[in-house]
């Protein structure tokens, strides 16, 4: 049995978390570089695509990224079993504010519940000149694995190292499992390996990894297992950012409580903005959960009355590993009017990669951000 230890959080679960096929998808969203390969010479293309097809066992979605370098391709042609998915993911919702935030990711989208486990997939995508950017070629979609231990509702001690074992899954290559803690995305996790969230590739036909308890936090807890096929190499091997892939992947979760802290004492992360004597740290007036698209947001409204005079705004973000990993910032004027904004996905990417966005503002802005499998890195206001 051969494993590689990545640390990446996962995030997924009904209700107020979202259902771990999204987990899965959450990582690569922003693309690879440069290079791939064409079936007609003379069609000469440079982008690559990172894509997903997860399963819950309820819902199918496939999610995809095209970029040529730093940029994201809005006009290619991407296809899961001749289903077309459409360009920009639409996010819209009202605040509890009363303002109506809209905004498109970049991203490839479509939902495939007439597709299932045990179902061959197959992703072409080709440039707007018709040159090939990728065929994945036939690829089953795992049976569903099934979580053993822990279980659900189970009290597990924060000293103590967590067993992690599920049933085998069908046409599986390997399984990706781990664990999350509720606050594992918040701006006072630690910059590479965060407590609050470990996981980790097993090639198949292997059923069993161990979380380290200086992973875990005392409080509600997330134990998930994705049974995954495809490019698992992107699993195993440093991310190479000429090279298309296609993952596709069945998942179960359960939640548990690590309970007492003993021998956890971990010291909050030092905010990643720092201030002078003429900024402030960004207050947040509320914080929520919104469900949209099948997505799980964590949407942070910051305080109007914090912005009494012309500055600047700074966010940082920080999207991670090996998830469909989302960030969006919008800045409104004092009459509720948006007037900039920004977005950032990265899809099952290797590696994590922080941003840190600025804008001007004026008296009275509102600032509305949200997350998805991405850590807020802390903000301030200068002026």
């Amino acid at each position: 049995m051969k494993k590689k230890r990545v640390f990446a959080a996962i995030k997924h679960g009904k209700g107020m978390i979202m259902a771990v096929n999204v987990f899965f998808l959450m990582v690569c969203l922003t693309a690879v570089f440069s290079g791939c390969s064409d079936s007609d010479p003379t069609l000469a293309t440079n982008a690559v695509i990172s894509s997903a097809v997860t399963t819950d066992g309820g819902d199918t979605v496939a999610i995809a990224s095209v970029t040529d370098g730093d940029l994201d391709v809005e006009n290619a042609e991407v296809f899961v079993n001749g289903i077309t998915l459409d360009y920009g993911l639409p996010l819209e919702f009202t605040t509890q504010e009363g303002i109506d935030v809209n905004i498109v990711l970049p991203i490839y989208y479509a939902e495939l519940n007439q597709i299932s486990s045990g179902d061959m997939v197959q992703l072409i995508a080709r440039a707007s000149n018709g040159a090939l950017i990728y065929d994945s070629g036939m690829v089953a979609i795992p049976g569903s694995p099934a979580l053993t231990q822990p279980v659900t509702g189970q009290d597990i001690p924060s000293d103590e190292n967590v067993s992690v074992s599920w049933n085998a899954a069908t046409d599986a290559e390997g399984y990706v499992a781990g664990y999350a803690e509720a606050g594992a995305f918040d701006e006072t996790s630690s910059d590479d390996e965060d407590t609050g969230m470990y996981l980790e590739y097993v090639d198949s036909p292997g059923t069993e990894m161990s979380v380290p308890s200086s992973y875990t936090v005392e409080g509600d807890a997330i134990f998930s297992v994705d049974a995954v096929s495809g490019d698992t190499d992107i699993f195993k091997v440093e991310e190479d950012p000429t090279k298309s892939f296609f993952i596709v992947s069945a998942s179960d979760w359960i939640e548990a409580q690590i309970v007492e802290n003993a021998g956890n004492n971990f010291s909050s992360a030092e905010n990643q903005i720092k201030e002078d004597r003429s900024s402030q740290g960004l207050r947040i007036a509320k914080e929520y959960s919104k469900k949209i698209e099948g997505y799980r947001f964590k949407v942070r409204e910051c305080d109007p009355h914090q912005i009494q005079s012309s500055g600047t705004v700074t966010v940082g973000f920080k999207l991670r590993r090996f998830k469909a990993s989302v960030a969006f910032v919008m800045l409104y004027d004092i009459n509720g009017k948006e007037y900039a904004s920004w977005k950032k996905a990265r899809i099952y990417k290797s590696k994590t990669k922080k941003y840190y966005p600025s804008f001007s503002v004026s008296p009275g802005t509102t600032v509305v951000f949200g997350t998805h499998d991405a850590s807020y890195r802390g903000g301030t206001y200068s002026y």
